[in-house]
């Protein structure tokens, strides 16, 4: 399936790409690394063994139905040439389909050595994941909206102080199952570079607002889905190969030259933002530097 990079900044939407033959995944099914979301109409409830990460942001009409993705990744032994994060659409019925961009917010829950403690190993103050689903109505043993680290509790798609803003991405109304988007941007790269404890979570929220309460919720596959793959944060160990066929030739110099004419963001190969004459040189250097 393709692989779309949907945001390069925070508030940035780029075009569609490629995915390389040198991809590396870390998946939340990997490690110490877990998945669920959260669920406002049901604030002490824990649907950690859900196949589906529900995310939605809805106007106030008792019981409120917005809910939260959380994401974690064990990165203590992450390789080098990070990507940006990879998401499934999910197939589950999500209710009244709405139409239109939707716009969906990343977060990043800062570190540990800041002082949150939320970003603590389970079992030592981290979040647990839990087994609880939607169709069961939850369990009481995981993460649940009323205590999930940095969740504003009165908000659909905010968080507090203790989580950061790393990208935005949209896609076009309910999406299509089992397509894939990839998140990228310089902040969310910071945030995993900041990682002190080999855990990094990120927490995925709908911006777009819908003012039907009945309205729909937009599913991503969690690590429990028995078809579509878990969330993963992508490295790639050999950037130059652009048309991801293993081996550094004239295509992809092609390659390039065509996403750099498109504006593509993953052209931006000196990570500065901009698409200039440097990340023609920065290119070049990946390029002779080659493949593992």
């Amino acid at each position: 399936m393709p692989t779309t990079r949907l945001a390069v900044a925070v508030v940035a939407i780029a075009a569609p790409i490629a995915a390389s033959g040198q991809d590396v995944l870390i998946t939340t099914a990997d490690g110490r690394g877990a998945d669920a979301h959260i669920a406002r109409w049901s604030p002490d409830s824990n649907f950690g063994g859900d196949t589906a990460l529900r995310v939605k942001n809805a106007a106030t009409f008792p019981p409120d139905f917005d809910r939260k993705a959380y994401l974690r990744f064990d990165v203590a032994d992450r390789p080098d040439g990070f990507r940006g994060l990879r998401l499934t659409i999910d197939d589950q019925d999500g209710g009244t389909p709405v139409s239109g961009p939707q716009v969906f917010r990343v977060y990043a829950l800062r570190d540990v050595a800041e002082g949150v403690t939320g970003d603590r190993a389970p079992g030592s103050g981290g979040w647990a994941e839990g087994t609880g689903s939607e169709p069961d109505g939850g369990t009481m043993d995981g993460i649940v909206w009323n205590d999930a680290p940095a969740n504003d509790t009165a908000s659909g798609s905010g968080m507090t102080a203790d989580a950061v803003l790393v990208a935005r991405f949209e896609f076009e109304g309910v999406g299509t199952p089992g397509a894939r988007v990839l998140v990228s941007s310089v902040e969310l790269e910071a945030a995993l570079d900041a990682d002190t404890n080999g855990l990094l979570t990120l927490v995925v929220t709908r911006e777009t607002f819908d003012a039907n309460p009945d309205g729909y919720v937009h599913n991503f596959s969690s690590r429990e889905h028995l078809t579509f793959e878990p969330p993963a944060l992508v490295f790639n160990t050999c950037l130059a190969d652009l048309d991801g066929d293993g081996a550094l030739t004239i295509f992809d110099f092609l390659e390039f030259q065509n996403l750099f004419d498109a504006g593509d963001p993953s052209a931006d190969f000196d990570g500065d933002g901009a698409l200039t004459l440097f990340d023609f040189l920065a290119f070049q250097n990946a390029f002779d530097a080659g493949c593992p």
